[in-house]
């Protein structure tokens, strides 16, 4: 969630992961995720469902709140 070399406070600390099947219906909340602190994320959705649209929502950019800035470099679902 951050730079392998970039100090450790540019990790993103909290963000939800919404899903949808089509554009009318509603966002669902699939995961979430407070308190992090790990360079790289590796989740396993507790219910898996299939999904057209994502969003993810940061909530929290940084470890440090001086700073407003969101650093997501790479982000992929399977």
């Amino acid at each position: 969630m951050s730079a392998g070399s970039e100090n450790p406070g540019y990790i993103t600390s909290a963000c939800v992961l919404y899903g949808k099947s089509d554009k009318d219906s509603d966002w669902e909340t699939l995961d979430y995720v407070t308190s992090n602190k790990k360079n790289k994320l590796h989740r396993k959705l507790q219910n898996p469902r299939s999904v057209r649209y994502l969003r993810l929502m940061v909530l929290q950019p940084l470890q440090t709140p001086e700073v407003v800035a969101t650093r997501i470099y790479e982000f992929s679902v399977h």
